[in-house]
């Protein structure tokens, strides 16, 4: 007797056909969400402080910027800033010079513009906003005070928006505005009090990258050295140590837009 095949029901078939076309995008979805979540958690942690400095190295953030917004010229980046610094003199400048062999083209100038409200609200908050330009490329920089050092978000910047930002004080939809919005400022509040000029080298230095920088900014100019690092325990080490190792004496020593902020005060009230 010849027997007879059953053919497989063709709904069967086409929802199979259909899951397996859904699912890659579902895991893609999924796995987008809980990332987010994921790093929206080390965050938060790290800015109340609930985990550990010496466990901070091991956890970078870096969030995904999703869609590219107009002016902006790719995602959104965080990363938690951990530095040493120390001002120096003129001869101290020449030496770290000499001691690392840099030459006249291994500084790289970068051209800094900040902002902040009228009453300085930025400021008092411990925040500080920029937008930097470097052979070509520009971004926008938010910087906030968080354990273990400054969190950064920084967006990179088509060289058109950089210039509204510089000029007309218009800033780009993103992730950026909106955290300025959720720290209760509006980007429209927000002008341009002064720029800053720096002159950078850098090298690779034991576990971190070590900074060489020649800074003028209304009429003044000043020399630093700093050291950038994943570690707050072995930098702090390795900084006094290059520092004794140089024989300059370590200085209290507070960031760039500090600096200005405190001359341009200076100079306001003097005027």
């Amino acid at each position: 007797m010849k027997k007879i095949r059953s053919s497989p029901p063709v709904c069967v078939k086409s929802r199979s056909q259909s899951r397996e076309h859904r699912l890659p995008e579902m895991e893609r979805l999924c796995a987008r969400f809980f990332l987010h979540k994921f790093l929206d958690f080390i965050e938060n942690s790290r800015r109340t402080g609930d985990i550990p400095l010496h466990r901070q190295r091991f956890l970078p953030i870096k969030r995904l910027g999703g869609a590219v917004r107009h002016g902006q010229a790719g995602g959104t980046m965080q990363q938690l800033e951990i530095e040493f610094k120390n001002l120096l003199t003129k001869e101290e400048f020449e030496r770290i010079k000499g001691l690392f062999s840099f030459q006249p083209a291994d500084f790289k100038l970068q051209e800094n513009t900040y902002f902040d409200t009228e009453d300085f609200a930025l400021k008092k908050m411990g925040c500080a906003l920029r937008i930097r330009g470097k052979e070509g490329k520009w971004e926008w920089t938010l910087k906030e005070p968080a354990a273990g050092g400054l969190l950064e978000t920084t967006e990179k910047l088509i060289p058109v928006a950089a210039a509204q930002i510089a000029g007309q004080a218009r800033f780009p939809d993103g992730q950026l505005a909106g955290r300025l919005r959720e720290l209760g400022i509006e980007p429209a509040r927000l002008r341009p009090f002064g720029k800053l000029k720096t002159w950078r080298a850098e090298k690779k230095y034991k576990n971190g990258l070590l900074v060489l920088d020649h800074s003028v900014y209304l009429n003044k100019e000043d020399f630093e050295l700093e050291y950038e690092t994943g570690d707050p325990v072995s930098g702090e080490r390795d900084f006094q140590q290059l520092l004794e190792r140089c024989r300059i004496p370590r200085r209290k020593t507070e960031n760039k837009i500090m600096r200005f902020y405190k001359e341009w005060i200076k100079r306001n009230e003097e005027s």
